[in-house]
This record gives structure tokens, sequence and C-alpha cells, in this order.
């Protein structure tokens, strides 16, 4: 959320994309899209279970999936707020969290800044592909918007009938 008006004005400014588009995809995407934050935690569960000894299945591999990715739509922007979830998605696959969450938090300001990144970067990837799939569209109506679909022969006929 903190990249999100550098991630506006860049797609505008720099990429060209319509205004339209990056007003109404970049706060649906900042909000849904986190690519980023949902690998980190599938990676950090992964971790936890590893460093115990615990084998994961990969009936248990498809639930981490699952609720990671209905869990991902609500997080918050807060920084390390993902913690809380790896914590909860542990306790669903019985890994204990105890004494490893030290390992994670030591690391997670770095590592947070690369799921900041990864989002980002997901997010300018989509609004560019959307507006790349609805230029023609957006094209064609802001033309019938401004009126350039005028006929030359008829605006020198009314000029000749009014001279």
């Amino acid at each position: 959320a903190v990249g999100f008006p550098f991630l506006i004005k860049a797609s505008e400014e720099n990429w060209n994309i319509n205004t339209k588009v990056s007003n109404f995809c970049l706060p649906i995407f900042t909000q849904v899209n986190r690519d980023g934050s949902v690998l980190f935690m599938a990676v950090c569960v992964t971790f936890i279970a590893q460093t115990y000894g615990v084998s994961i299945s990969i009936a248990q591999y498809f639930l981490i999936g699952l609720l990671l990715t209905l869990l991902s739509v609500t997080l918050v922007a807060v920084p390390s707020s993902s913690i809380v979830v790896v914590i909860m998605i542990a306790g669903v696959i019985n890994v204990p969290v105890t004494d490893r969450l030290g390992l994670i938090m030591a690391i997670e300001w770095l590592l947070d800044r690369l799921r900041t990144m990864a989002n980002l970067e997901s997010n300018a990837v989509g609004v560019s592909v959307i507006d790349h799939f609805l230029k023609k569209s957006l094209h064609d109506k802001q033309d019938e918007e401004s009126g350039d679909d005028f006929d030359e022969k008829d605006d020198e006929e009314e000029f000749a009938s009014v001279v």
C-alpha cells in the first residue's frame, strides 16, 4: 500500500497507461493481488515444518495453498502482518511455531521489502496487460465522447449555404 501512489504515477506518466484503467484496476490489484506475500507465507510454513522435522503431505500442501489464497485477501497493509497468518497456517497443519519464529523475524524486515516489490511488480504487469487489451475499445470510446467523427463534406456544404 505504501507504493500505491508511486505505482499510479508511474503507470500514467512513464508507461502511458490510460488513467481510467489505472485508477480502476490498481486499487483492486493492491488489495487482492498479493503474490509475494502468499509465496513468503508458504515458504515460511514449509521452512518451520522442515526445521522441526515434520513432513508435510500433499493434502496439507493443498490445504496451505487454499488457505493462503483465501487469507491473502484479508491481509492488511502493515509491515510484518504476514507473520500472523504464518502462525495460523502452521497451527492448522499441526506444526509448532514457538522458537522457530525468531529465525524468520530476524530477516523479516528484508523479506518484507522483497514481498512489497513482488506485489508491486505483479500489479504493474496486471494493469499493463489490461490496458493493452482495452486500448482499442478505450480509444474508440474517447473518439465518440470527443465528437471527432465529423464529416468534412457536411461542414463545407453548411459553410457554402451560409455564404
